[in-house]
């Protein structure tokens, strides 16, 4: 009987504790570790606020508590500590934008570092994807058009030195936000977005679609930026994608050719020498007709027409 009644005590017990409201803090909690901020004690801020995490405010207050603590931990040299704060910070609702522009300047900083290897990991590793990942949040959460616009930037510009094409495009095309056109950015980032677009073709396996997406990009490049740094360039790689739909249109007409489809194989050695052809006409203003393919595909017609 005994043993009924303790374990009827346990679960009630239990069952109490369970449901109990979890408290949590607001500012209020946070003024003695504000007060030895503002007063240059960084060490007894830190005492006072490494007792608590985040979620132990309500979150109106959160945000409060991750700037200071991530404030904190910067004066203290505690980088890691410092970045996480901060960039939660960031991302926290009721951030104040004054304050929001001290931390992204710092994570800025950090981000430097780290890519630069002057912060190494366990004092003997350099880690520049610490400092990528620092960017990644600054490119999202920023609210400084400076800071964005550069983090984005060098974003782009990592990804496409690796070679990671479809990570680097869609940050060039980010850059193209007329909320930074007065930084200086678009007439590279618009070549750039172009260039990784074609970047993307595979020879002879890229579709029609994929090839005029490329020309486009770098048609508006050349149209957009008619004195552009990167004009030179950006005609080689429209001149090639010329080739490439003529090349794509050959070889579809050379198939129809093989399988005996006359009216097939027309078609496409037309579309693929700049002609219209069935109501197509769109390769007759892209496709010049001294274009080394479109030739080819000219002399194919002569041999239907005879």
């Amino acid at each position: 009987m005994k043993i009924k009644t303790l374990l009827i005590c346990l679960l009630t017990s239990l069952t109490a504790s369970c449901a109990m409201t979890y408290l949590q803090h607001n500012s209020t909690q946070l003024q003695p570790a504000l007060t030895a901020f503002e007063a240059g004690n960084y060490d007894e801020c830190d005492d006072l606020l490494s007792v608590y995490d985040t979620e132990d405010f309500i979150l109106g207050a959160q945000h409060e508590f991750s700037y200071l603590r991530g404030m904190c931990s910067y004066h203290l040299g505690k980088s890691s500590l410092a970045i996480y704060f901060l960039s939660d910070y960031l991302e926290l609702p009721g951030a104040v934008p004054a304050k929001m522009r001290v931390a992204e300047q710092i994570l800025l900083d950090y981000a430097d570092s780290y890519i630069s290897g002057e912060i190494k990991v366990l004092w003997l590793f350099s880690s520049p994807g610490n400092g990528f990942d620092i960017l990644e949040t600054l490119a999202i959460f920023g609210t400084s058009i400076d800071v964005q616009a550069q983090s984005i930037a060098r974003l782009a510009e990592h990804y496409l030195d690796i070679g990671r094409i479809r990570l680097a495009e869609p940050y060039y095309s980010m850059l193209l936000n007329p909320r930074f056109a007065s930084l200086g950015w678009a007439d590279r980032a618009s070549f750039r977005f172009a260039e990784c677009r074609y970047l993307l073709l595979r020879e002879g396996k890229s579709d029609e679609q994929s090839i005029m997406y490329a020309y486009n990009s770098t048609q508006a490049y050349l149209s957009n930026f008619p004195g552009g740094l990167n004009r030179v360039d950006a005609q080689i790689i429209a001149d090639d994608c010329v080739t490439r739909l003529a090349k794509l249109h050959f070889t579809i007409g050379e198939y129809y050719q093989t399988i005996g489809n006359e009216l097939g194989a027309v078609h496409h050695f037309k579309l693929a020498s700049g002609q219209e052809s069935q109501g197509v006409s769109v390769f007759s203003s892209i496709i010049p007709r001294d274009n080394s393919v479109a030739k080819l595909a000219s002399e194919q017609l002569d041999t239907y027409a005879n």
